[in-house]
């Protein structure tokens, strides 16, 4: 099975990663020797520096293959899903449904009632003189009805609207 070969290579390339990085460390254990040894040979490393490349190539080559896994399995999620749907649609809502994730660890009611009483009943003052307010009341004040526009548009125009008409207004503020 793709799953478990590339849970297997992850897995076998996360070892390499964390023995390398031990030896890189100086940490020396004899049992940790013998595997890095078999580690540079298979990759033939002889140096500080192809230390570090091999590092960081099985770091890539990890990412890379979990990102293969996580697509895989999303692909497979996606049939197994299509198939149900397509077997039994029911069934595949209702279970759709019961996958909602509900709370662990509700918060006590006094936490609740503490919070939304400090939203509601404390009283916040703002800033009445704000230059925006006074602007937008300047504006509506000065609007007439002659600043107003019509503009016609026809459902050839603007066939999303919904039914098809024949013509439709819209009053749009200049």
């Amino acid at each position: 099975m793709e799953v478990s070969n590339r849970e297997k290579t992850i897995k076998q390339l996360r070892q390499e990663v964390s023995f390398l990085e031990d030896y890189r460390s100086r940490n020396r254990a004899t049992q940790m020797l013998r595997k890095v040894d078999v580690i540079e040979a298979v990759h033939g490393i002889r140096t500080d520096r192809d230390l570090s490349c091999t590092i960081m190539n099985n770091k890539l080559k990890i990412s890379a293959q979990a990102e293969k896994l996580r697509r895989y399995t999303d692909k497979y999620k996606r049939k197994v899903q299509n198939k149900q749907f397509s077997d039994d649609s029911k069934k595949f809502y209702r279970e759709l449904g019961n996958k909602v994730k509900g709370i662990e660890r509700p918060p006590k009611k006094e936490e609740v009632d503490t919070f939304w009483r400090s939203i509601y009943e404390d009283p916040v003052e703002h800033n009445k003189d704000a230059k925006w307010i006074e602007e937008v009341k300047e504006r509506i004040r000065s609007l007439k009805v002659q600043d107003m526009k019509w503009y016609e548009i026809t459902a050839r125009e603007k066939p999303t609207i919904g039914k098809p008409q024949a013509q439709i207004q819209y009053l749009i503020f200049g």
